[in-house]
Protein backbone atom coordinates (compact mmCIF):
# COMPACT_ATOMS: atom_id res chain seq x y z
CA UNK A 1 0.00 0.00 0.00
CA UNK A 2 0.87 3.68 -0.56
CA UNK A 3 0.55 6.88 1.08
CA UNK A 4 0.71 9.84 0.40
CA UNK A 5 2.00 11.47 3.94
CA UNK A 6 1.92 15.30 2.62
CA UNK A 7 -0.29 16.89 4.64
CA UNK A 8 -1.67 14.91 6.57
CA UNK A 9 -2.58 15.51 10.09
CA UNK A 10 -0.13 14.61 12.85
CA UNK A 11 -1.00 13.83 16.80
CA UNK A 12 0.68 12.02 19.56
CA UNK A 13 -0.54 9.13 21.08
CA UNK A 14 -2.09 10.58 23.76
CA UNK A 15 -4.07 13.00 21.57
CA UNK A 16 -2.02 16.12 21.23
CA UNK A 17 -2.24 17.81 17.84
CA UNK A 18 0.94 18.40 16.22
CA UNK A 19 0.27 19.80 13.00
CA UNK A 20 0.68 18.65 9.35
CA UNK A 21 3.01 16.64 7.55
CA UNK A 22 4.95 19.35 5.00
CA UNK A 23 7.78 17.33 3.66
CA UNK A 24 9.61 13.97 4.35
CA UNK A 25 13.32 13.71 4.80
CA UNK A 26 14.79 10.87 2.30
CA UNK A 27 18.45 8.78 2.87
CA UNK A 28 19.65 9.14 -0.54
CA UNK A 29 22.53 5.72 -0.54
CA UNK A 30 19.09 3.62 0.60
CA UNK A 31 16.12 6.30 -0.01
CA UNK A 32 14.31 4.98 3.17
CA UNK A 33 12.59 8.05 5.14
CA UNK A 34 14.53 8.96 7.83
CA UNK A 35 12.36 11.99 9.26
CA UNK A 36 9.29 13.81 8.82
CA UNK A 37 8.67 17.80 8.50
CA UNK A 38 5.38 18.73 10.36
CA UNK A 39 4.08 22.28 10.47
CA UNK A 40 3.03 22.73 13.88
CA UNK A 41 -0.53 24.20 14.68
CA UNK A 42 -0.45 28.27 15.15
CA UNK A 43 -0.43 27.62 19.53
CA UNK A 44 2.63 25.44 19.42
CA UNK A 45 4.44 27.62 16.21
CA UNK A 46 5.64 30.04 19.11
CA UNK A 47 7.69 27.43 20.23
CA UNK A 48 8.75 26.55 17.16
CA UNK A 49 7.08 26.63 13.38
CA UNK A 50 8.11 23.37 12.27
CA UNK A 51 8.92 19.90 13.69
CA UNK A 52 10.95 17.16 12.54
CA UNK A 53 10.39 13.92 13.81
CA UNK A 54 12.05 10.64 13.19
CA UNK A 55 10.54 7.67 11.60
CA UNK A 56 11.63 5.83 15.17
CA UNK A 57 9.18 8.01 16.85
CA UNK A 58 5.68 6.85 14.44
CA UNK A 59 3.57 4.38 16.07
CA UNK A 60 0.96 4.50 13.11
CA UNK A 61 0.71 5.87 9.70
CA UNK A 62 -2.51 5.24 8.09
CA UNK A 63 -4.29 7.22 4.88
CA UNK A 64 -5.67 9.26 7.38
CA UNK A 65 -3.51 10.49 10.03
CA UNK A 66 0.15 10.43 11.52
CA UNK A 67 0.37 9.36 14.90
CA UNK A 68 3.73 9.39 17.07
CA UNK A 69 5.05 8.85 20.16
CA UNK A 70 4.32 11.30 23.61
CA UNK A 71 7.04 13.61 24.13
CA UNK A 72 9.31 11.94 26.65
CA UNK A 73 11.62 13.92 29.20
CA UNK A 74 15.76 13.41 28.03
CA UNK A 75 17.41 10.92 29.96
CA UNK A 76 20.08 14.07 31.36
CA UNK A 77 17.57 15.88 32.41
CA UNK A 78 16.94 15.71 36.44
CA UNK A 79 13.52 13.24 37.16
CA UNK A 80 10.49 15.75 38.50
CA UNK A 81 10.15 15.45 42.63
CA UNK A 82 7.88 12.70 44.11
Amino acid sequence: MEINVINLPVRTVGGQALGRVIGVRVEPATQGVVAYNVATHRLLAAMSPTLIISRQRVVELTTKEMVVEDAVVPSSAPAPAA
